[in-house]
């Protein structure tokens, strides 16, 4: 069952198996999908985007996460980052975002390991960062860090990069 069980030896009643057949019914009674049994085949899976429906956090990932295999390449940290990000910027990456440490913190998410993640996604072509200075004269005078996400670059097959290489630098 998608990769779990494809042993010799497969077994329908595996814990792998179970865990996913409850993922399966879970999406199914929530309508994201639609599962077609096909007796003496694998299930026909339909996949359903509801559109308004879901409120934060509620977030879209875009499915080149898994086609070219940047799942397997990208660190945890730079994967969170990317979903707070996904998040913050509500699947609109035409604009800007600041993300205030007290919005990473209530994530979770330490400095660090938001410095980290931010790093690598820059260094993989997927996000921009730039300092912008306020325009609000409410705001204190000082330079934040606004990040646009570039999720389109994922439309290419993800490869390994060297801790502190940039992405441009290898072809």
């Amino acid at each position: 069952m998608l990769g779990y069980d494809n042993a010799e030896d497969d077994n329908p009643k595996s814990a792998g198996t179970r865990k996913v057949q409850r993922a399966l019914a879970s999406l199914h009674r929530e309508g994201f999908i639609v599962r077609t049994p096909r007796p003496g085949r694998v299930d026909l899976i339909e996949v359903h985007h509801v559109a308004g429906k879901f409120r934060p956090p509620y977030v879209t990932i875009p499915l080149d996460l898994w086609v070219y295999g940047w799942i397997n390449v990208l660190p945890g940290h730079a994967l969170f980052a990317y979903l707070v990000l996904r998040h913050a910027c509500a699947g609109d990456e035409t604009r800007e975002v600041h993300v205030a440490p007290y919005i990473r913190s209530a994530y979770g998410l330490s400095d660090e390991t938001w410095a980290k993640g931010t790093k690598s996604l820059v260094r993989f072509g997927l996000l921009t960062e730039r300092l912008h200075n306020p325009d609000d004269r409410d705001l204190p005078r000082r330079q934040r860090k606004v990040y646009k996400l570039r999720s389109s670059a994922m439309g290419s097959v993800a490869t390994v990069i060297e801790p502190d290489r940039p992405r441009s630098e290898e072809a």
